[in-house]
């Protein structure tokens, strides 16, 4: 009994995090804010992903990170809330990826 309560606590604090979507690393910081209006743009064309961005409450941002900008696509707090958005959003960019928000540099 104690190892399903412990397995249950386990995979709802994996399940809890938050996470975003990242849809691609710029070095220059100008295509990077360029890719926002790109990814913008696309959302408000997209009757799918712009249901899904407003019901997760979701929006693109650019950040820097470690000196690239990093362009995302986020907070999700859940896979449920995730997946669909990762699934419309891979029809634009293949290469897209999840990490858990907020990021830390990656090179330190």
């Amino acid at each position: 009994m104690k190892f399903i309560y412990v397995m249950v606590l386990f995979s709802s604090m994996l399940l809890a995090m938050q996470k975003q979507i990242i849809l691609g690393s710029y070095s220059v910081e100008s295509n990077g804010l360029n890719a926002v209006k790109t990814v913008e743009k696309q959302i408000e064309n997209d009757e799918t992903l712009k249901m899904l961005m407003h019901k997760n409450s979701a929006a693109v941002m650019s950040t820097v990170i470690s000196g690239y900008t990093v362009v995302s696509v986020n907070i999700f707090d859940s896979y449920s809330s995730l997946l669909p958005a990762m699934k419309v959003l891979k029809n634009y960019y293949g290469d897209a990826y999840v990490l858990k928000y907020p990021t830390d540099g990656f090179f330190r």
